[in-house]
C-alpha cells in the first residue's frame, strides 16, 4: 500500500509537471550575428517550471511517504518483497516505502458474531437447535499469524465455531445440556480456543442466546417432568410447614392451664357469636360438661 501510494504520487506529479509546461512553453527566438548562421535561443517563460522543481517534488513526496499513521483500533502489517517483517503499532510510524509494502489494517477490537446450529443430535438422540454469541479478537501480538496462517479470519472463525458447537453438543445428553448450560459454554470456549489459537485469535466468551428442542413431544414430556417436580417440592414445603405449625400448637397447648383452656374456649365462642352471618354455634365440650354439673343444682 505504501509503495502504491508512492508510485501514484510520483505519476501525478509528473503528469502535472508536463501538462503545465505544455501549456506554458518557453519562448524560442532566432538571432544571427554578422554573417554567421542563424542561432535559436530559448528564452524561458516566467510560467515555465524547470526540471529541478520536478525532481525536488519527487524527493519531497518520497520523504512524505515514510509517514504512516495507525489508528488505535488497528495494527498495520508490513511486507518486504513478499515476506512479513513487522507490525506497525498505533500512532506515528516511519517506514521506507520502496522496499516495504503495507497490507490492509487488521482490527484488534472485540468481534461479536452469532453462531447458530439449526438441527443437531444430542448424545441421547434428541434434535435441538442452539444459538449463541461468540466474542473474540485478534491478539495484537499475533497479527502475523492472522495475516499469514489463514485466508479469511472472520469467515474461518465462524466456520470453526459452528463445527465446535455441533461437536461438543453431540457429546452431551439433553438433561446435561439443560441443567449445566454454564459448563457447556465453558467447554465450547475451551474447545474453540484450541482450534483457532494458531491463527492469533483469542476467544473472549461464548454465551447461549437460545436453546430450542425440535421434537414437540419431548418438549411436552420435559415440561410435565418439571411440573411434577415443582408440585412435589410444593407438597414437601406444605408438609414441612404443617409439621412446624403442629409442633407450635402442641407447645402452646402444654402451656395452658385448666382455667386458661376454659377462657380460650369462651373467647372462641364469643368471636363466633359476633358474626351476623354465622348460623352455627360451636359449644366447647368443657362448657357442656360444666352445664351438666350445674343442672342438678338448678331449682325445678
Amino acid at each position: 500500500m505504501s509503495r502504491m501510494r508512492l508510485i501514484a504520487g510520483l505519476v501525478t506529479l509528473a503528469a502535472l509537471y508536463f501538462g503545465w509546461n505544455l501549456m506554458h512553453p518557453g519562448i524560442q527566438q532566432v538571432s544571427q550575428t554578422g554573417n554567421g548562421p542563424l542561432v535559436a535561443i530559448m528564452i524561458p517563460n516566467a510560467d515555465h517550471i524547470p526540471l529541478r522543481v520536478l525532481f525536488g517534488s519527487f524527493f519531497t513526496w518520497y520523504l512524505f511517504c515514510f509517514i504512516n499513521i495507525v489508528d488505535q483500533r488497528v495494527r498495520r502489517p508490513v511486507m518486504r518483497f513478499g515476506k512479513y517483517v513487522r507490525t506497525l503499532d498505533a500512532g506515528l510510524n516511519f517506514l521506507e516505502p520502496i522496499v516495504h509494502d503495507t497490507l490492509r489494517d487488521v482490527s484488534v477490537q472485540d468481534v461479536v458474531i452469532e453462531v447458530e446450529v439449526d438441527d443437531m443430535q444430542t448424545k441421547d438422540n434428541v434434535g435441538i437447535s442452539i444459538k449463541g454469541l461468540l466474542t473474540y479478537r485478534i491478539d495484537e501480538n499475533q497479527v502475523q499469524a492472522a495475516v499469514v496462517e489463514v485466508e479469511d479470519v472472520d469467515k474461518s472463525v465462524n466456520e470453526r465455531a459452528l463445527s465446535t458447537l455441533a461437536d461438543v453438543g453431540a457429546t452431551r445428553d439433553l438433561d446435561t445440556l439443560l441443567e449445566h448450560r454454564d459448563q457447556f459454554c465453558i467447554d465450547i470456549k475451551a474447545k474453540l480456543s484450541e482450534r483457532i489459537t494458531s491463527w492469533g485469535i483469542a476467544v473472549q466468551a461464548f454465551e447461549l442466546q437460545e436453546f430450542r428442542i425440535n421434537d414437540g413431544e419431548v418438549e411436552k414430556a420435559i415440561a410435565m417432568k418439571a411440573r411434577a417436580r415443582k408440585e412435589g417440592e410444593a407438597e414437601l414445603v406444605r408438609a414441612s410447614m404443617q409439621t412446624q405449625i403442629a409442633k407450635s400448637l402442641n407447645e402452646a397447648a402444654e402451656l395452658y392451664t385448666e382455667n386458661g383452656r376454659w377462657l380460650k374456649g369462651v373467647e372462641t365462642l364469643t368471636e363466633l357469636c359476633r358474626s351476623g352471618n354465622n348460623n352455627t354455634i360451636l359449644v366447647p365440650t368443657d362448657l357442656t360438661e360444666s352445664l351438666a354439673r350445674v343442672h342438678p343444682l338448678l331449682p325445678k
